[in-house]
């Protein structure tokens, strides 16, 4: 059963549209309702308004119900809300309720044909919500689009007699919803009044006040008591007093409320540290309620600062805690990693619901786009303002990301490591792999303390390192549909790709057999004073090729050693690598021995261990089905580096205004070069 359903009616009570903290109701919530009763229903609305499409769409869904509809304002049907009751069939209105309609408003972000086209927009909600009260009350939609302009507040009486409902109701209201009543600029002082002592606001903290622990804004659920109606109006008279000029207001009296407003809004922010005095002297100096809250926090910033001394680090680590509690809630919802800590209280935030979040949940000013947007450009919302060079959304997402990427990369080891030795690049300027050789054979030291000279050889081979990247958008669209799936497969993959390009990097080093600083290839015959390390000819695995193969790595001699002389290296394979091809036969040769004679014995199968790579196959430039290979893990043919301070691949993030999302860009910077031919020996294979 539904949470709106109880005894069976359904209670739309609260913000119109999801209001970030799940207080609110949306129209899939109403879907959901409906569906689980049957037959003639009362809807009963207490709600001083929200997000306009949500209004519209609730209306539609309570027009089209099969049964009866009634609808039943218990304390307030404001904004919003005033459409969703008109959707029933009977519309009641309790003893001191009131319902309130008016022009829908919104704030717009980006250039001037944004602003255009968001006033475009207004004016077709508008239009579409005088169409449905005109079909109500029988009147010219006109007459309604200047009813709206004037932000009209009814009581039951006058809502009767207007054709806005159709009985009076001789129950009393019900408390009215908590809501930031005096948002509205004609609410009944009253209202107002009451919104600003029970410190009912969604408007967004300044980004300096966040920075201070405070406490969270008054949930939407509070109760109250029942407000009498305060309003004296006449409809017939409305239009004309629309068009009429409005009296003139006292200015002394205007200029009293606005500050006790100021100074309200300071005392329930900042109640515990600052005195009324101090509140009274920052809302007096403050131009409106926005600027007070912001002198009220770099005050009690300041105070805080002095107290703890020069160290303090106030702004720096709420934002840090903040972000490092989101990016938690984030990885729990997309990863399954443990909730924990501060993380909880963002227990199933989403993309939508961060982006909404981060634009400081205004509901009753966007509808759920508009935010979304908004919260995707926030900066300085969690982290300090020049923390980092996106908006809090993309570094938040971005972040997040790269943990997950970070440890799915680790997860996965990659097959070339035992035959690659790990440098550190600084910059992308090519490295080079010294190689100091000669003939160090001990010899006997003659009777006069001569020790005989050696020359030094040396040889170095080069590579660099190289920036590989990808990028992914994430659209606005997916992003507003809370599309889960993309944002949870995008570490994953980038992970798979990274390694496998590290892969096909560094067995492609071994395909390509290109020629050494020597100027001989990698795996070559017998040149100079360079002892073989290629098979001369094909075979399988077996003891005898495999002996072959260890005999010639054992007499390869130190660089710069003559060709006769008593120096060897010794090489000591440990590792047999095959492609995929292979692998049955390499893994039959390295089994366990079960033989009937001596004969059958396989004599190195306990001294190998075995990598697969399907980059050294056929299908692969350079790759072949039947080769196999032995290596000298201390002894390693290959070098590999990466850019300091980017070990592992990286996600960051983009700010994209066209096309709208957050542009997610995955980079590693690797390279990897053959370094060392002695430790490495290769057989063409049959």
């Amino acid at each position: 059963m539904s949470d709106l359903v109880v005894n069976g009616e359904v209670y739309l009570y609260g913000t119109v549209g999801d209001d970030f903290w799940g207080e609110g109701f949306t129209a899939r919530q109403v879907v959901d309702a409906l569906a689980g009763v049957s037959g003639d229903i009362v809807v009963r609305v207490n709600s001083g308004g929200g997000n306009a499409f949500e209004g519209a769409a609730i209306h539609a869904i309570l027009s089209a119900y099969p049964g009866r509809v009634t609808t039943r304002i218990e304390g307030i049907a404001a904004s919003a809300a005033s459409l969703i009751a008109m959707a029933g069939d009977d519309i009641e209105m309790a003893d001191g309720a009131m319902l309130m309609i008016h022009d829908p408003s919104s704030i717009s972000i980006g250039t001037a044909d944004d602003h255009r086209a968001s006033a475009g927009m207004l004016e077709k909600i508008a239009d579409t919500y005088a169409a449905t009260y005109a079909a109500r009350t029988g009147r010219p939609p006109e007459e309604m689009r200047a009813v709206m302009q004037a932000e009209t507040w009814l009581d039951a009486d006058e809502a009767v007699a207007g054709g806005f409902a159709t009985r009076r109701a001789e129950t009393r209201a019900k408390a009215v919803a908590a809501f930031p009543f005096h948002v509205y600029a004609s609410a009944p002082e009253r209202l107002r009044a009451l919104a600003h002592s029970s410190g009912w606001t969604l408007q967004p903290v300044p980004a300096a006040a966040a920075a201070i622990t405070m406490p969270k804004e008054a949930r939407m659920t509070d109760k109250v008591e029942a407000v009498d109606t305060v309003t004296a109006k006449e409809l017939p008279e409305v239009s004309a007093k629309a068009a009429a000029p409005a009296p003139k207001a006292d200015p002394a009296e205007t200029a009293r409320v606005a500050l006790a407003a100021r100074r309200d809004a300071v005392i329930a922010r900042f109640g515990d540290d600052l005195t009324a005095r101090q509140a009274n002297e920052i809302a007096t100096a403050a131009t409106d309620e926005a600027d007070a809250l912001m002198k009220a926090a770099d005050a009690v910033i300041a105070a805080k600062m002095k107290a703890a001394g020069p160290e303090v680090r106030i702004i720096a680590d709420e934002g840090e805690r903040s972000a490092e509690a989101m990016i938690g809630a984030l990885s729990h919802q997309f990863y399954g990693t443990p909730l924990e800590g501060a993380a909880m209280q963002y227990r199933g935030l989403t993309p939508k619901k961060l982006a909404m979040h981060l634009a400081g949940k205004p509901g009753y000013r966007f509808n759920d786009m508009e935010l979304v947007k908004a919260g995707m450009g926030a900066r300085g919302v969690v982290m300090a303002g020049g923390m980092h060079s996106t908006g809090d959304f993309s570094y938040l997402m971005a972040e997040t990301m790269n943990r997950e990427l970070r440890a799915r990369y680790n997860a996965r080891m990659p097959t070339w490591g035992p035959i690659s030795r790990q440098r550190t690049a600084t910059d992308f300027r090519t490295l080079y792999s010294a190689q100091f050789g000669g003939d160090f054979g001990m010899t006997q030291v003659l009777e006069n303390g001569e020790y005989q000279a050696t020359a030094l050889t040396d040889a170095a081979d080069s590579f660099s390192v190289v920036r590989y990247g990808r990028k992914v958008l994430m659209s606005f669209e997916a992003i507003v549909n809370d599309d889960l799936g993309a944002f949870t497969r995008v570490p994953g993959d980038f992970a798979r790709s990274a390694r496998m390009r590290e892969e096909a990097i560094v067995w492609g080093r071994i395909n390509a057999n290109a020629n050494m600083a020597d100027g001989v290839a990698l795996f070559a015959t017998a040149a100079g004073t360079r002892g073989a390390n290629l098979a001369g000819s094909g075979a399988v695995i077996s003891d005898a090729t495999i002996g072959a193969g260890r005999k010639v790595m054992f007499e390869q001699r130190p660089l710069g050693a003559t060709a006769t002389g008593d120096e060897f290296i010794m090489a000591q394979p440990d590792i047999l690598a095959v492609a995929p091809a292979r692998e049955q036969a390499a893994r039959a040769y390295l089994g366990p021995i079960f033989a009937a004679t001596d004969a059958n014995n396989k004599v190195f199968n306990t001294t190998l261990q075995l990598i697969v790579s399907t980059y050294l196959g056929a299908k692969v430039s350079g790759g072949s089905d039947t080769a196999w290979y032995l290596f000298d893990s201390t002894l390693p043919p290959i070098e590999h580096a990466y850019l300091s301070g980017y070990e592992a691949p990286t996600v960051t993030a983009t700010d994209k205004l066209d096309p709208k999302g957050t542009e997610l860009i995955a980079e590693m910077m690797f390279g990897a070069g053959v370094v060392e031919f002695r430790g490495a020996y290769k057989n063409p294979g049959a």
